[in-house]
């Protein structure tokens, strides 16, 4: 399997990564994630999608061993496998 950072991946968030995720607004918007970011990129299942790069960047310094605040339930990623030659 072949992923870009540039493609889509799915998490459902625990509120530890809930507060990552509005901590990565707070410069821009300092009420949290804006809700038409937050619609836009939910589905219906609870699952929310972020281009790769932007989840490393968002919750990287949490993707360690050990670390205590997991920002995904079960620890789980889904990604989108998207065909590329």
């Amino acid at each position: 399997m072949k992923i870009n950072l540039n493609d889509n991946v799915w998490v459902r968030l625990t509120p530890a990564g809930e507060d990552m995720w509005a901590k990565s607004w707070e410069d821009y918007s300092p009420s949290g994630v804006p809700l038409a970011v937050r619609e836009a990129a939910t589905e219906r299942d609870g699952w929310i999608r972020f281009q790769l790069w932007d989840l490393m960047h968002t919750f990287g310094p949490a993707l360690v061993v050990g670390c205590p605040k997991l920002p995904f339930e079960d620890n789980k990623i889904k990604l989108e496998e998207t065909p590329y030659e």
